[in-house]
Parts: C-alpha cells; sequence; structure tokens
C-alpha cells in the first residue's frame, strides 16, 4: 500500500511537472519567449552605410527573417529586431576595398529557454547595380521590389526564397534545402534555382536556366531561353515555352507538361518507361528547320507535350 502510494504521488508529480512545461511552450509560442525573457519584439540596431564605392553587397544572416525593399535615398539602411532585450548577436559590417558585408554572427547563448527570434530589414536603393549576395540558415528572405544587379547569389537553408517584382541580372544562384523558391520576372543570362524539398515556381523568366528540386514540384510560365529541369519525384510543369537552345527535362515519378508558345521551331524526344506520352498534333517537330531539341524522360510519369 505505501508503494502504491508512493507510486501514484510521483505520477501526480509528474504530471503536474508535464502541465506546467505544456503551458510554457504555448506562452512561449504565443509571446515569442519563456519565462518572461525577451519581451515582445523591438528595434534593438539601426544602421546607415554609403553604397558610392561598393561593388560587391553581402547580407549574411543566421537565424533571422530577411525583407528587402526600396531605401527612400541613395543609403542602405538595416534595421534588426529581435524578441531579445539584451544587447548581444547585433549585426556587424566589415568592408574590404569595395565589398561591404553585413554579418550576423552565430548566437553564443547560455541558460537561455525559448526563441530567440530576429528579423532584419534592408532598406536598398534601386541604383545599386553591384553583385549582392543573401544569406540566411534558417529564416526566410523576400525581395519586394525591382532590382538590377550585376550578380545575385541568394541562399536559404530552411527559410523560403520569394520575389516579388522582376530581378535583372547577368548571373543567379537561388538555393534552399527545405524552403520553396518563388519568383515574379526574372531576366539573366544564366540561372540555377535549386532546392531539395521545397518548390520552384516562377511566373515568367528569360535566359538559361537550370531548375533542380527532390521532392518538390517545378512550375514555370513564359519561359525563353534553353531550360533543364530536373525532380526525382515532384511534377514539372513549363508553359508557353519558347525554347531557344537545346533543353531537356527529367522526372523519376513525376509528370511532365510543357505547353510551346506559337512561334518556336523545335525537335521533341520522349521517352516513359510506365506512362503515357503526349506530342502536339500527333507529331515530334514545331516548326521549321533548324530545329532546337528537347529532351523529355520520365520513369513512370506521364508526358504531356502540347501546343
Amino acid at each position: 500500500m505505501k508503494n502504491d502510494g508512493l507510486r501514484y504521488g510521483l505520477v501526480a508529480i509528474l504530471v503536474v511537472i508535464l502541465v506546467g512545461l505544456i503551458g510554457v511552450l504555448v506562452m512561449s509560442t504565443r509571446n515569442s519567449s519563456w519565462f518572461g525573457f525577451g519581451g515582445s519584439t523591438e528595434i534593438v540596431k539601426e544602421q546607415e552605410f554609403d553604397l558610392t564605392d561598393i561593388s560587391r553587397l553581402t547580407l549574411n544572416f543566421v537565424a533571422g527573417d530577411v525583407e528587402i525593399k526600396y531605401s527612400d535615398n541613395d543609403k542602405l539602411k538595416v534595421i534588426q529586431y529581435s524578441n531579445q532585450s539584451r544587447k548581444n548577436n547585433l549585426f556587424d559590417s566589415k568592408q574590404s576595398g569595395k565589398s561591404l558585408e553585413i554579418v550576423e554572427y552565430e548566437r553564443t547563448q547560455w541558460f537561455s529557454f525559448g526563441f530567440d527570434f530576429s528579423k532584419f530589414e534592408i532598406y536598398l536603393p534601386a541604383s545599386y547595380d553591384g553583385d549582392m549576395v543573401i544569406k540566411t540558415v534558417s529564416g526566410s528572405i523576400d525581395v519586394y521590389d525591382y532590382y538590377q544587379w550585376n550578380t545575385a547569389e541568394v541562399k536559404s537553408t530552411s527559410g523560403k526564397i520569394h520575389f516579388y517584382d522582376e530581378i535583372v541580372s547577368d548571373q543567379m544562384n537561388f538555393k534552399s534545402v527545405s524552403g520553396d523558391i518563388i519568383s515574379s520576372q526574372l531576366q539573366t543570362k544564366n540561372i540555377e534555382l535549386k532546392t531539395t524539398s521545397g518548390k520552384i515556381e516562377v511566373e515568367a523568366v528569360v535566359g538559361d536556366v537550370n531548375a533542380s528540386s527532390v521532392s518538390g514540384r517545378i512550375v514555370m510560365n513564359q519561359v525563353v531561353g534553353k531550360l533543364n529541369a530536373s525532380t526525382t519525384s515532384g511534377k514539372i510543369e513549363i508553359n508557353q515555352f519558347t525554347i531557344l537552345n537545346d533543353s531537356s527535362l527529367k522526372s523519376v515519378s513525376g509528370k511532365i507538361k510543357v505547353h510551346f508558345s506559337s512561334d518556336v521551331n523545335c525537335r521533341m524526344e520522349a521517352s516513359s518507361v510506365s506512362g503515357n506520352i503526349e506530342y502536339p498534333y500527333n507529331g515530334t517537330v514545331l516548326g521549321t528547320d533548324p530545329y532546337y531539341k528537347l529532351n523529355v524522360k520520365t520513369t513512370s510519369g506521364k508526358i504531356e507535350l502540347t501546343q
């Protein structure tokens, strides 16, 4: 009997502890801090930078979301928001020659519980036309306005990458491991879009495109240029494709669908192990010679080519 009472007492204590931890977790998700540490999100640092002699700009952050918008003057403004009241882990800047880097260092924090959240608002002049590098580990990257850069490199590990307006750049490299890559309009000579489990969606693109996703789908509209796209289990859908160089589309188990624009010269070669293949007008060529070659291959998915 004594042992039963002891067991019941221990169970009751564990239940109380568990309920308390659940309550703390709920409060942390609502208030973005645990045990009262951190408080509400507020501006913790704000700084302006002169970009007159800068030809390469790097934004390198760890755990914060990044929002890039037009600046109302010719200077770069960086605003950091945080739910932590302490003044460590703030962004810093490093300049070497014509290169400027805005960097957030790794958090070194002891005996801290909960979410250490940051957000970065970047006000970038439209006149900046040098190399642009944007990196974050666990935050999303949102670019809201039109920009024209020499080269553009944008990478996120677990956050999405989203361009809401047109981006013009000679070379583009956009990568995310588990986040989506979404874009309005892209104009480039060469671009690489790569994600592991996220989707790739582009409204319009001009240039030579390499796009790959393991388990996410690839959807592009108004594609003008060369296109190499591949997925493992996601579908590939290309609309209004104006092919201007030899291209290829490959998927293991996903469907591939291509709708060509009205003015193309293309020879199609399609193969599928277990899926059906549909050609436009029941033929394998469109337009007149010389043709650009489109190779389409899937293992178990359907191939649908139309005009």
